[in-house]
C-alpha cells in the first residue's frame, strides 16, 4: 500500500493510471485492515472514474464491515446501477439484509448473487439457512441441485438439498438424494433419519 501511495505522487501519470493506483492501495490497505486509508483510496479512485461498479462494491464491503450500514447500501445500490450482474453487491446486499434481521430480502439477494455466480459456498450455506427459516424452499432447492452437481461432495449441503426436496414435498426425489448420501457417507445418521421419514409417510 506503501508503495503504490508514493506511486500516485509520480508526474504525468494519466487519469486511468491514478484511478488503478487509487483502487489497488484501497484494496491492499482493506486487506492491512487500515480501512480509514482504504476509504480515502476507494472515494479518490471514484473522482477519477464515477462509473466504477468495482469500487462502489469494495467501499460497500468496507462500509458493511463497520456497520455503517445506510452507506453501505447506498455504495452497493450505485455497484448494481452500473453493473446489474454484480454478485459481490448482491452478495453485500444480502449481508446487510441479513445483519438488520430482513431475512426475506436477504433470501432473494443472495439468490441473485449465486444465479450469477454459483459458487459461492459462503452464500449457498446463508441461502439455504434463510431459505429455512422464512420457509420458501423452490428458489434454495434449484440453486443448491446446480452447486452440488459443480462442486466437490458435501454430505451436509447433500442432506440440506434432500431436506428441502422433502419440504416441497417431492418425496421421491428426497428419498433419492438422501440414499445417494448414504451411500457416500454410510454413518450420515440425518439422511437416515430422513428416509424413515419419507417411508412412513408413503
Amino acid at each position: 500500500a506503501e508503495v503504490l501511495e508514493r506511486a500516485i505522487l509520480m508526474k504525468d501519470l494519466s487519469d486511468k493510471h491514478r484511478y488503478d493506483l487509487h483502487q489497488a492501495a484501497g484494496n491492499a490497505w482493506l486487506r492491512a485492515q487500515v480501512p480509514t486509508k482504504a476509504e480515502r483510496h476507494y472515494r479518490k479512485a471514484l473522482e477519477y472514474h464515477p462509473h466504477s461498479d468495482a469500487v462502489a462494491t469494495n467501499l460497500g464491503t468496507l462500509c458493511l464491515q463497520q456497520r455503517r450500514f445506510d452507506e453501505a447500501i447506498t455504495a452497493f445500490e450505485e455497484s448494481l446501477r452500473l453493473n446489474p450482474k454484480s454478485e459481490r453487491a448482491w452478495f453485500g446486499m444480502a449481508s446487510i439484509h441479513l445483519a438488520m434481521g430482513g431475512k426475506k430480502a436477504a433470501h432473494d439477494a443472495f439468490a441473485e448473487s449465486l444465479r450469477i455466480k454459483i459458487q459461492q459456498p459462503q452464500a449457498i450455506f446463508h441461502l439455504v439457512k434463510c431459505a429455512y427459516e422464512i420457509k420458501e424452499y423452490a428458489a434454495a432447492r434449484e440453486i443448491l441441485r446446480e452447486y452440488v452437481e459443480t462442486s466437490p461432495f458435501n454430505a451436509n449441503l447433500l442432506y440440506s438439498l434432500a431436506g428441502l426436496e422433502y419440504h416441497l414435498g417431492d418425496s421421491l426425489a428426497s428419498a433419492r438424494t438422501a440414499r445417494t448420501n448414504l451411500q457416500i457417507q454410510p454413518t450420515h445418521s440425518e439422511a437416515a433419519s430422513l428416509i424413515g421419514l419419507i417411508e412412513k409417510r408413503l
